[in-house]
């Protein structure tokens, strides 16, 4: 059976100081602080930053609301509520109406505006 305490030895020798063998630098805190940089400004602003994104389908409030509270007064039957019903369906189609006439005048813009600075 071979002995391992020549290996053992060998350890202790160099477990001490075995960075001085294989060029491994302890952990020296004193060498690790990194200063500080102010990069902006360190004071707190007067308001608060919204980090939602703005809802473009957030219309017809007021159409839907009515058709909530007559629904919550006839246990949410939509039978018993057909006007508001309406009101609510003929309000979001004319905003549907209005978006695709404004995203097709915005396509066509852009559309004229890449072919006169083609032409220029």
């Amino acid at each position: 059976m071979p002995q391992l305490t020549p290996v053992v030895t060998q350890k202790a020798i160099f477990g001490r100081n075995s960075w001085k063998k294989n060029y491994r630098h302890p952990l020296d805190p004193e060498k690790l602080k990194i200063p500080f940089k102010e990069r902006t400004p360190l004071r707190c602003r007067n308001f608060v930053q919204d980090s939602k994104s703005p809802e473009t389908d957030v219309v017809c409030i007021r159409e839907m609301l009515l058709l909530f509270a007559c629904m919550k007064n006839t246990d949410f039957n939509e039978k018993e509520c057909p006007d508001e019903l309406a009101s609510f369906q003929r309000c979001y189609e004319k905003f549907r109406v209005c978006l695709i006439i404004l995203l097709f005048s915005f396509v066509l813009i852009n559309f004229y505006l890449v072919l006169f600075t083609r032409l220029m």
